[in-house]
């Protein structure tokens, strides 16, 4: 099973929570990618694990547009019922 978390800054020592509930999934054997819509500041970043929860995070900020446009049609083309249905499901929620 593959899990995706977005915030909207991750990666923190005030993210205990939530990074706790990340390394316990992929302890599980869970497949789990953390997205961030910014990135912390570099004094963020108080120990060894929360470095490396940065390294692995993807900046959805850092990116440019038309990286992020080129990132939603390949997943459009390769998945499209998954969009319909994502499409679906935030309209009648």
């Amino acid at each position: 099973m593959r899990i995706a978390y977005l915030t909207s800054l991750y990666a923190r020592g005030t993210d205990s929570f939530i990074r706790g509930e990340v390394l316990r999934l992929r302890e599980l054997g869970l497949d789990v990618h953390t997205f961030s819509i910014r990135r912390p500041a570099a004094s963020e970043a108080t120990d060894r694990s929360i470095l490396d929860e940065q390294k692995t995070t993807l900046y959805l900020q850092s990116l440019s547009l038309a990286r992020h446009l080129r990132n939603c049609l390949s997943v459009l083309l390769r998945h499209p019922c998954r969009i319909v249905r994502a499409a679906y499901l935030a309209v009648v929620s």
